[in-house]
């Protein structure tokens, strides 16, 4: 536990981290601060990661070459999956949406731009297309659960 000066001294160092600040945030506040897991993401992102290798290899019969620019657009493509999914977004959900948004991948996209940054990059795009498509086409994914990112896609 921190002592009053100790969070002082924090709160007025202009270089403290965010988890510095949290922690006496939550001191000040009397209550525990438990630091965000960092191996929950990695497993999201390696999910999404492994499913994309599949995804690209059944499309292309290719190995899709990873760079460091594609982890950074996997790791914002994530993130803007995270925000489509009802709160509270389970990591289960986030790699089935990521799925869908593979799976659903509009055909220009699968011919002629099929990279992680590009998708990234045309998310909102994608998304809507994918939408006014209303969920066309067959799909290993429930429809009760297509409908209902469909629905949230619409509000």
């Amino acid at each position: 536990m921190m002592d009053y000066e100790e969070m002082c001294r924090i709160l007025n160092n202009s270089k403290a981290s965010k988890e510095q600040l949290r922690s006496a945030l939550a001191t000040s506040l009397g209550v525990e601060y438990v630091p965000a897991s960092k191996e929950k993401k990695e497993s999201i992102f390696n999910e999404c990661k492994a499913h994309f290798f599949r995804f690209y290899a059944n499309e292309t019969g290719l190995t899709y070459s990873f760079s460091g620019q594609d982890a950074k657009a996997l790791k914002e493509l994530i993130a803007k999956v995270e925000s489509i999914v009802n709160f509270p977004a389970t990591d289960e959900m986030v790699v089935i949406t990521f799925g869908l948004l593979l799976e659903k991948l509009p055909d220009w996209y699968r011919k002629n731009a099929f990279s992680i940054p590009v998708i990234n990059k045309k998310f909102n795009e994608i998304v809507s297309s994918i939408k006014q498509s209303n969920g066309k086409g067959q799909s290993s994914i429930s429809n009760s659960y297509k409908e209902k990112l469909l629905r949230d896609l619409q509000s």
